[in-house]
């Protein structure tokens, strides 16, 4: 009974919510969301964005392997979008691990807009983001999150995903929970 309420809500909110790659259309509800984070100290949006269409184009450049950094890999940005306008979340698809990525970052970083919470959107953003996984060609995705974060640690568990280990951010020193997940 639980599992096809779960799948119903599912199918409902899939209706009309898709994940789209940035565009310019959908700049200042971006900029909105962006506030929401900031204004909750989060470390999503650490500076603010003053620039919105460099940044815009920045990201697109990213999934694309352009003017990336020499520790960085190519990325694809993806905002879950509802009924054409409300930015939902945000989730990041890294094409290959390298080092860092490898050790607390993963390939697959999500969140959830601050008044969004709590609504099933961080399990729905990624298991739409594995699907992206998989057309990209990879099988197997690591996906992190800080260890003391429940929610996150739920929907990773939720998207079959397999704990491996906890280790220590060597930037943060927080501890950092890896999970795999199969695609």
């Amino acid at each position: 009974m639980l599992t096809e309420k779960i799948k119903t809500r599912e199918k409902t909110m899939n209706n009309n919510i898709t994940l789209v790659e940035p565009t310019i259309d959908l700049a200042l509800e971006f900029l909105a969301m962006a506030c929401e984070f900031q204004r909750e100290k989060s470390n999503f949006f650490p500076e603010p964005i003053y620039d919105i269409k460099a940044y815009i184009q920045q990201l697109n450049d990213m999934a694309l392997g352009r003017n990336l950094k020499p520790d960085m890999v190519p990325c694809t940005h993806y905002w879950l979008v509802k009924d054409g306008w409300l930015i939902l979340g945000k989730s990041s698809l890294r094409h290959q691990l390298n080092e860092y990525l490898s050790h607390q970052g993963g390939h697959i970083g999500y969140c959830v807009r601050p008044t969004q919470r709590g609504k099933g959107y961080g399990n729905l953003i990624l298991k739409l983001t594995l699907r992206k996984a998989l057309a990209l060609g990879l099988d197997r995705v690591l996906v992190t999150c800080d260890t003391d974060n429940t929610a996150s640690a739920h929907v990773i568990l939720n998207n079959r995903g397999v704990f491996e280990d906890n280790v220590v951010c060597k930037k943060t020193a927080k501890s950092i929970s890896r999970f795999w997940i199969e695609l």
